[in-house]
């Protein structure tokens, strides 16, 4: 937000802070899964602390309808690939977590093209489609 620097400062030492703190708390108890966690919630805090300057500096509500629908199927995606990766007793191992993410995308992709795809994500998704394929005749 141009001429607002000030409020772009203390929103990323708020993050900075909320970051630290969790990590102190939650690397101790989880490790590794709780640094990520911890980078999470500073990370959407900090983002959410923008949402609102904008609509307090600007008068502008920065998130629309459109957001809503990806964002859900996002969460429910991540949600449903977690549980069927613990359901089949996936650990705490690099392979494991490949595995849940490749489900997130495969389930997420899977609920996107069939429900919820607007005429430019479909052409965006054919322009990548159709580069993949010439680079795989290439080679």
């Amino acid at each position: 937000m141009t001429g607002h620097h000030r409020l772009e400062f203390w929103t990323l030492a708020v993050a900075l802070v909320v970051n630290v703190a969790l990590n102190a708390l939650l690397i101790p108890l989880y490790g590794l899964p709780g640094a990520a966690i911890a980078t999470l919630i500073s990370t959407v805090l900090a983002n959410l602390f923008r949402v609102i300057q904008v609509w307090r500096v600007h008068h502008v509500v920065p998130i629309g309808e459109g957001i809503l629908g990806p964002g859900a199927t996002a969460v429910a995606a991540f949600a449903v690939a977690w549980w069927i990766g613990h359901a089949l007793g996936a650990g705490d191992g690099v392979a494991s977590t490949i595995a849940v993410a490749l489900g997130f995308v495969g389930l997420y992709l899977a609920i996107v093209l069939r429900f919820s795809l607007i005429d430019d994500d479909r052409d965006l998704l054919r322009q990548i489609w159709s580069g993949l394929q010439r680079r795989i005749r290439r080679t």
